[in-house]
């Protein structure tokens, strides 16, 4: 399998950055996903690893070669695009073995290989279809077998799953994350949908204006975002800013001081006594606290605001000494806040991301 590592890449368009100074690498066999907001550079940064926008700045390597002045159909991928793009006159086994002939493979040859793809995408029997009998999600199983069939050694996805209705999509997702593991090939996948790119990536690249803002697995993300932006991408949070009133070096905890809360918690070194900081809160990660341990340390007083029942969750708004916080309860617990407002309540804020303030 091959290593992608594109680095330091940039791409202007007149004043505009629409990527500065990326570094990308995508290991063997790794699942990477490019996740942003629309505008942010995500697919000019998949086209400049594919060869089909030319970066200003920085190389492209596949492995250890580099391959930022060959064409795409000299870099041996497979590119699979927002919107997918079948001939309308060949029928699905036609549409396979357009590639396959390209490359002046024989008869026997498509053959095998085009039953191999569609059995890889639990396409078998549909090689008579012709593109209009397929549906959105079929249609996109076939584009993908297509790729597969030329054995390229990185597969690139361009949001293919953003014109599928919402069902299908989940279903999918799943379906290319079992294709990427059964076949072993290194991917880099774009989305800026990040529920997709959480349930099938082994590392994310989160984007904004151009720049990585960070770096990491889905869980490292969710749990320890490094910036303002990630923060307030990633997820739902509370944000809560104060300064460091206390702070153990030795087990980077401490005390932050915000808006007449006092929030105890994990404290990266950097910060140091009197920085201004921002406190991530998720709303699932507030705990109502039982009587018996409302005077334990960092124990918040707060009352309801406001209760909303959605189904498999409750949303509470509260106000903790003139702080205004989302707070989310799931499981029986969501029961027992309905019509709660004006009830005087106990939160645990310990659990929350720690970065520097705007």
């Amino acid at each position: 399998m091959t290593r992608v590592v594109a680095k330091d890449i940039s791409k202007l368009y007149g004043a505009t950055k629409a990527v500065y100074r990326a570094h990308l690498e995508a290991k063997d066999s790794e699942f990477v996903t490019i996740l942003g907001p629309s505008g942010c550079g995500k697919s000019t940064t998949l086209r400049i690893i594919a060869g089909l926008i030319r970066a200003d700045e920085g190389r492209v390597y596949f492995d250890d070669k580099d391959v930022t002045d060959l064409s795409p159909n000299r870099r041996n991928i497979g590119f699979v695009f927002q919107r997918v793009a079948l001939f309308p006159h060949m029928n699905v086994r036609k549409n396979i073995a357009f590639g396959l002939k390209a490359r002046h493979c024989s008869d026997e040859e498509i053959a095998r290989k085009t039953k191999e793809v569609l059995s890889i995408v639990q396409m078998e029997g549909y090689e008579h279809r012709a593109p209009s009998q397929l549906s959105g999600g079929q249609a996109q199983r076939i584009e993908i077998a297509r790729v597969l069939a030329t054995d390229p050694d990185v597969l690139l996805f361009d949001e293919p799953l953003s014109n599928i209705d919402a069902k299908l999509r989940d279903e999918l997702k799943f379906e290319i994350r079992k294709i990427q593991r059964e076949t072993g090939k290194t991917m880099i996948y774009v989305t800026h949908d990040q529920g997709e790119a959480f349930a099938i990536s082994d590392r994310i690249y989160v984007m904004s204006q151009g720049i990585v803002e960070q770096v990491g697995t889905p869980t490292e993300l969710y749990t320890d975002p490094s910036t303002p932006f990630v923060a307030s991408f990633i997820g739902q949070n509370n944000f809560v800013t104060g300064t460091v009133k206390t702070a153990d070096p030795a087990s980077d905890t401490g005390t932050i001081l915000a808006g007449g809360i006092e929030i105890h918690t994990h404290i990266p070194h950097e910060h140091a006594l009197g920085d201004k900081v921002t406190a991530c809160i998720r709303p699932e990660d507030i705990e109502i606290l039982p009587e018996a341990r409302q005077g334990s340390k960092g124990a918040t007083r707060a009352r309801i605001v406001e209760s909303i029942f959605l189904g498999n969750t409750t949303r509470l708004h509260v106000d903790a000494n003139g702080t205004i916080l989302k707070v989310d309860l799931r499981g029986p617990e969501r029961f027992s806040y309905l019509n709660a407002a004006g009830k005087d309540i106990t939160l645990d804020l310990k659990k929350c991301s720690v970065i520097r303030a705007e």
